[in-house]
């Protein structure tokens, strides 16, 4: 059997804009947000005292701040282990053979190797057979061990961290939002923006299905007919979102996300049907995909707050 030791777990790794520090012991990042939407908009860092905008802090992150990665504004977490790999042996690093949650998605596997003195040692190699159009790593991954300019050498212990995201297997916008964020770390952005607009898409069309399923004397007919010809995603979003947060009470989204998610909206139409974006850089991307998270955020707290009934 191949052992699998585990060293524990990491919270998201969102660091100050002053100083890098980590701010977070926390693997729940959604407080943000809801402070976000309360009007609390800054967060200070406990190491250096800087206060900074929370919204400039998921800017930071997604563009790649020091330590962290962009996926990390939506609780992306880190376990680590402690695998040996033997000489002329394939290792199989199985998720499957430790209580590793069943309904998270692997986002990334590092492996370090424990090198001696002389930083000798064998290298891992992933000869995981991949599939070409999944971005997230399997559950199971096999590794084989190459040898290095010591041929003596026949075990090395590898430190592996796997970047995960919890409860994201059975939630589509939730797997579409990350999926954005791992596109514009690999420099696809425009695939980026296409993804995190069928994010906010999703989650807002499930929220007004969901009131409409609920209102007496609607027929199916009728709700599909009004949400096929009529509450397109533009009206969703600048219409029936202002109006359902106002009538039960919950706080309006911000005008410039909502603006910028307008945006978003129409550089995935533009991509859609010319092959290229609106924007014209990366870092402009980065801008559209904060509007992006928060819009995604504030919808799940929407939704909550509809299935409970209660006030934020």
């Amino acid at each position: 059997m191949n052992a699998i030791k585990e060293l524990g777990h990491l919270p998201p790794n969102l660091t100050c804009l002053e100083c890098d520090s980590p701010l977070f012991q926390d693997s729940d990042t959604s407080y943000l947000f809801i402070n976000y939407l309360k009007g609390r908009k800054d967060f200070q860092c406990n190491n250096c005292k800087k206060i900074m905008n929370i919204k400039k802090l998921v800017l930071h992150t997604i563009k790649g701040a020091k330590h962290s990665r962009p996926t990390m504004v939506l609780g992306f977490k880190t376990s680590v282990y402690v695998i040996t790999i033997k000489k002329d042996e394939v290792y199989t690093f199985d998720l499957d053979m430790i209580d590793f949650p069943r309904d998270a998605l692997i986002a990334y596997i590092q492996y370090t190797p424990a090198y001696n003195k002389d930083m000798e040692g064998l290298k891992p190699i992933d000869i995981t057979e991949k599939d070409g159009n999944r971005i997230y790593y399997s559950r199971i991954n096999k590794l084989y061990p190459m040898i290095g300019s010591n041929k003596n050498i026949n075990e090395t212990e590898i430190c592996v961290a796997v970047f995960w995201i919890p409860n994201a297997s059975s939630d589509v916008s939730w797997q579409q939002m990350n999926q954005s964020l791992m596109l514009y770390e690999h420099n696809d952005y425009m695939q980026s923006l296409i993804s995190a607009n069928i994010a906010v898409e999703i989650k807002l069309e499930e929220i007004i299905d969901k009131i409409l399923s609920n209102v007496e004397n609607i027929s199916n007919a009728h709700k599909n007919g009004f949400m096929r010809n009529v509450a397109t995603y533009s009206h969703q979003l600048n219409v029936l979102l202002p109006l359902i947060a106002s009538l039960k009470g919950f706080p309006i989204l911000d005008d410039d996300i909502r603006g910028q998610l307008n945006s978003l909206r129409d550089n995935r139409n533009k991509i859609a049907h010319t092959g290229k974006a609106k924007i014209a850089s990366k870092a402009d991307a980065a801008e559209l995909l904060v509007a992006a998270v928060f819009g995604l955020q504030y919808l799940r707290l929407i939704d909550q707050l509809l299935t409970s009934d209660t006030m934020l």
